[in-house]
């Protein structure tokens, strides 16, 4: 956490984390001392309880600091709660299972050709599959690697079937 920043960008860091509120204050104090007019001293008086983040910040204004920051862990601990919320429900990380397919009807890879290769690859594998990708494609033996993306809870986190 910062205690104190240079106007010059030298930054110096102190770690109040495990520090009582009266420690935090001799820390601040001896900083604005310290800095005496000649850099910029802003406090950090972020605290789990918010009479204590009051009484800090008070305080860093009667000994004269510049700022004052307040994050709380309370802050922190929530954003990170927000994250894996947004990450576990989102449709940007699918959980869609998928398979490699070595398939042998390369005529139907073609772009406009993509619903009978969806169709033809649903008939063949027994799967809904809602995306498929095209990789290498071998003309001389009529053959290309396919990806499919399908949704099948009893294959999910495995895209081999166990027998």
């Amino acid at each position: 956490m910062k205690a104190a920043e240079a106007e010059s960008s030298e930054k110096i860091e102190i770690d109040l984390s495990f520090m009582t509120a009266e420690q935090r204050k001799l820390v601040a104090e001896t900083v604005v001392k310290r800095a005496a007019g000649r850099m910029t001293v802003y406090i950090h008086c972020g605290a789990m309880d918010p009479n204590e983040v009051v009484d800090l910040a008070q305080h860093a204004h009667s000994i004269g600091a510049d700022g004052v920051g307040i994050v709380t862990l309370l802050f922190v601990n929530l954003v990170f709660v927000i994250m894996a919320w947004l990450f576990e429900s989102s449709k940007l990380l699918s959980d869609n299972c998928s398979k490699y397919i070595k398939y042998d009807n390369v005529a139907l890879i073609a772009p406009n050709r993509r619903d009978e290769l969806k169709a033809d690859l649903e008939k063949r594998t027994g799967l809904k599959i809602e995306r498929i990708e095209v990789g290498m494609i071998d003309y001389l033996k009529d053959a290309v690697l396919i990806r499919i993306f399908y949704d099948e809870e009893s294959d999910r986190g495995n895209s081999i079937p166990e027998d």
